[in-house]
């Protein structure tokens, strides 16, 4: 899969990202995009990562990985158009920051199809 980070930051929200062979297609959501949580205290991190504001991949993480990772989990499962499904991943390490803690786990969720996928708390799935 051959992406071009600056083309894919080119896309706007709600559009299409990139378009697998079934026809789904993975869409942007800025509200998952990384997060500079460095300097930010507890209260605004958890307040930045809750469910209204969104869960956020790790600084740093770019938006090349987070369309590869989504692809790989829809093809994993054979996600199909229409099937209005969540997929989950669990990786080994840290992908992202949920209600202030880090995360190892990828959420994807398919609506007719477009999908796009966010980090979760692994320990809720």
């Amino acid at each position: 899969m051959e992406l071009d980070e600056s083309r894919l930051r080119s896309v706007g929200e709600a559009r299409t990202l990139y378009r697998l062979g079934n026809g789904i297609e993975i869409v942007r959501r800025k509200k998952h995009e990384p997060l500079d949580s460095e300097d930010l205290k507890r209260d605004v991190l958890e307040r930045k990562t809750d469910s209204r504001s969104g869960s956020k991949f790790l600084s740093g993480t770019p938006l090349k990985q987070i369309v590869e990772m989504t692809a790989e989990i829809l093809l994993e499962n054979e996600a199909r158009v229409g099937s209005n499904k969540f997929y989950n991943k669990v990786y080994p390490r840290p992908i992202g920051i949920s209600r202030g803690e880090k995360v190892c786990a990828i959420r994807v969720e398919l609506k007719g199809r477009w999908a796009h996928g966010y980090p979760v708390d692994e320990r809720l799935l």
